[in-house]
C-alpha cells in the first residue's frame, strides 16, 4: 500500500489513455522490484518500454519511470511512409511543371462552394493578369469582368446540367 492506498487502487485511477500492459508492468514492477520490459500499441503504434523502478530516496515514495520508443517495424513503416511521401512530392512538382506549361488556361471549380476557382494554370494567371493567390479561392464574379463573370457562371451551370459534363 502507499499512503493507505493499495496499488489497484492507483492503477485504476491512472488514465485510460495507459495501455493495459503497461499499467500491467507497474504492477510487476512493484511487486517485483525489478525492470519490466514490455511491447504494446498506442494509438495504433508498436512500440516497447522498459518500466524502471527510481529509488526511495528521491520521492520518499515508490516510484518508477518508463522509456518508450518505437519499434523497429514502426520506424520501418514511418521511413516507408517519408519515402512514398517524397516520391509523391516529386510527381506532384512534375505534373505542376507540365500544367504550367501548357498554353492554355486550365482550371477547375468547386460546385459545392459557389463554383471558386480551386486549380488554375499559369496560362489562366496571364489570361486574368492576376496571381495564383488572387484566383483561388474567389468566384468568377470576382476575378472576372462582370459580363465575361455572367457567361461563365451560365456555362458552369449549363456543363453541370449536362447528363455527361459536356459544354458548349
Amino acid at each position: 500500500s502507499r499512503n493507505g492506498e493499495t496499488l489497484d487502487a492507483l492503477l485504476k485511477r491512472t488514465p485510460a489513455a495507459i495501455p493495459p500492459e503497461m499499467k500491467e508492468s507497474f504492477a510487476r514492477l512493484f511487486e517485483s522490484g525489478e525492470p519490466q520490459y514490455v511491447d504494446y500499441e498506442f494509438q495504433g503504434a508498436k512500440r516497447s518500454a522498459v518500466v524502471m523502478p527510481l529509488a526511495f530516496k528521491i520521492f520518499h515514495t515508490e516510484a518508477a519511470i518508463w522509456i518508450s520508443h518505437d519499434t523497429a517495424a514502426l520506424q520501418a513503416e514511418r521511413n516507408a511512409a517519408a519515402e512514398a511521401a517524397a516520391h509523391f512530392r516529386e510527381q506532384t512538382e512534375l505534373w505542376n511543371a507540365v500544367f504550367d506549361a501548357l498554353p492554355v488556361g486550365i482550371f477547375a471549380k468547386d460546385p459545392e462552394n459557389e463554383l471558386r476557382y480551386i486549380l488554375c494554370n499559369k496560362a489562366l494567371e496571364k489570361y486574368f493578369g492576376k496571381t495564383h493567390g488572387e484566383i483561388i479561392g474567389r468566384s468568377a464574379h470576382e476575378v472576372e469582368k462582370p459580363c465575361i463573370a455572367d457567361e461563365s457562371r451560365r456555362s458552369d451551370e449549363s456543363t453541370m446540367a449536362s447528363p455527361d459534363g459536356s459544354f458548349e
